[in-house]
């Protein structure tokens, strides 16, 4: 539910960070922090920091993709309210923590997804299909409730809560499907999948295939 906002994404170039966790005021086991634990943040108005304002907080990983250079991948671990601030500095508090919060993580402006039912299931375009690129921080492979980042978004037509059928191609050119997915987060030219149940192991460079409903559950 409210934590849609965790997990990995495809970076956008145009993110402007507004400050970076400096020091955790209480270190947790492991960087975990609870609701309330307070950060101290380097970035404050200079940056355009507010009380009140919520943040995202990020960090970027590597990829090791099967083919070709490293990647970079973009993970978000939570979300932290601005309590207090100065010029160049600033405290906030944990709303929530999905996973370990590091010094050096960066904070950008939170703008919430738009929560939307699961559409219809569809007929799947697999001439549309995109392209799996990446998991989660440190994960290699697609399994239930894990979430990966496909290489469409919205500017090819893709929605939060549109399914995807999971496939890859056999030699003959036709589709073996291994699973499906649903949209959780989409941006210009790349999205977040969810997956939701597979009958293989789900890897980079497998493909998802976006469904469209009939035109009667729309």
């Amino acid at each position: 539910g409210s934590h849609t906002v965790c997990g990995p994404a495809k970076p956008s170039p145009a993110t402007q960070p507004l400050g970076t966790i400096r020091s955790a005021r209480d270190v947790a086991e492991g960087g975990l922090y609870t609701i309330g634990r307070q950060l101290t943040i380097e970035g404050g108005t200079l940056n355009g920091l507010e009380v009140g304002q919520n943040l995202v907080v990020r960090h970027y990983f590597r990829v090791r993709p099967l083919a070709g250079s490293d990647t970079t991948g973009e993970h978000s671990a939570g979300l932290v309210q601005v309590v207090s601030v100065t010029e160049r500095s600033s405290i906030a508090a944990v709303i929530y923590a999905c996973d370990a919060f590091r010094n050096g993580d960066f904070l950008v402006s939170f703008r919430p997804e738009s929560v939307r039912p699961p559409e219809p299931r569809g007929v799947p375009d697999f001439d549309a299909a995109a392209r799996i690129l990446y998991a989660d921080d440190a994960q290699m492979l697609g399994a239930p409730q894990r979430l990966m980042v496909i290489d469409r978004g919205s500017a090819q037509g893709l929605r939060v809560g549109q399914h995807c059928t999971l496939f890859r191609r056999h030699r003959s050119g036709g589709p073996e499907i291994t699973g499906e997915a649903i949209v959780v987060a989409v941006r210009l030219d790349s999205a977040t999948i969810r997956i939701e149940r597979v009958s293989d192991a789900i890897a980079a460079g497998d493909l998802a295939a976006p469904q469209t409903p009939p035109a009667d559950a729309r």
